[in-house]
């Protein structure tokens, strides 16, 4: 299906970020990543995301896309960038972007 081929390639893209995954497996996609990181917040932050985004784009009849969740990611990390400004969090922010804004 195309949702094994989605969760791969978004393996690969975290992977290319220095966010060590080796497999999103159906566990870790339900339940999210238990370690307590910032990767690991990072991670299942990502994982709600794709999930969010093959969920709405199955509604439409679109194949979802890793670019869709990127575009997502983006969006989001802007607003939480937005909120942490108003809650002068900014640093929190940004250590838990950080691998996805080198």
């Amino acid at each position: 299906m195309y949702t094994k081929a989605f969760w791969s390639a978004t393996t690969s893209w975290l992977n290319n970020h220095n966010i060590q995954v080796d497999k999103l497996n159906e566990i870790t996609i339900l339940f999210g990543c238990f370690n307590n990181n910032l990767d690991s917040n990072l991670l299942n932050h990502i994982i709600i995301l794709g999930k969010y985004t093959i969920y709405i784009y199955r509604k439409k009849n679109i194949k979802p896309s890793l670019s869709l969740l990127k575009a997502k990611t983006t969006q989001i990390r802007k607003l939480d960038l937005f909120i942490a400004k108003k809650n002068k969090k900014k640093a929190f922010h940004y250590r838990k972007w950080q691998e996805m804004l080198i």
